[in-house]
């Protein structure tokens, strides 16, 4: 998930949609990056450290019993890294994000292979959802008025 929402309410939204079945409702987030080392640092919702990891592997095995949560200013950072698209291929929800990073993350994902699909409901979603192999732009239109309902008949 790719969000500009808070990270809290992110991870809230992805364990009620059951995005990592087996987290038992456990969340990570990362608490900062070391793009020279290679190393994130994972710390759980009370900001206790948990876990360092130093490689997408490592990543992918965290992701097996935690929810994964990076915000924008820490996805600057792991942009930074090598192997970037499989840095983050593991990683559930990405919160605060800017429109060219949600842009960059599908197109990373692409790069490694993954099929995406973007969702959004704002100009600022135009990019993502282009890049996106199945894009879906969600439009508020306003309520039919009583004018428009009789020409529709």
């Amino acid at each position: 998930m790719i969000t500009g929402d808070n990270q809290l309410t992110a991870a809230y939204v992805a364990h009620e949609l059951n995005f990592a079945p087996k987290s038992q409702r456990r969340s990570l987030f990362v608490s900062s990056v070391a793009p020279g080392a290679g190393t994130i640092k994972w710390d759980d919702i009370d900001g206790n450290f948990v876990k360092q990891t130093r490689s997408p592997e490592e990543i992918k095995a965290l992701a097996k019993t935690y929810l994964l949560c990076v915000s924008g200013d820490k996805l600057e950072r792991i942009q930074e890294m090598a192997d970037v698209g499989k840095q983050i291929r593991s990683i559930h929800v990405f919160s605060r994000t800017s429109p060219n990073q949600k842009t960059a993350i599908v197109a990373q994902l692409n790069n490694e292979g993954n099929v995406t699909m973007m969702t959004g409901d704002g100009t600022n979603d135009v990019g993502s959802l282009k890049r996106a192999d199945v894009g879906l732009a969600i439009v508020n239109n306003p309520a039919p008025t009583k004018e428009l309902k009789k020409q529709k008949k």
